[in-house]
């Protein structure tokens, strides 16, 4: 499996996230209920390997 589909299912086993879109190198986009954290995306990027941080 690739970076990206690495990345792009460990946000989308976050509960709560419906879909997620990765850009490598450096960018994902995100769709999820409000009750997701981003300290719980940031964690489940970090969990599969990669370095992860939020910009608004």
């Amino acid at each position: 499996m690739g970076c990206v589909n690495k990345v792009r299912s460990a946000l989308e086993g976050v509960e709560g996230v419906s879909k997620a879109a990765v850009s490598m190198p450096d960018s994902a986009v995100v769709t999820a209920k409000s009750s997701v954290s981003d300290k719980d995306l940031v964690k489940a990027v970090k969990d599969a390997g990669f370095g992860a941080s939020v910009t608004k």
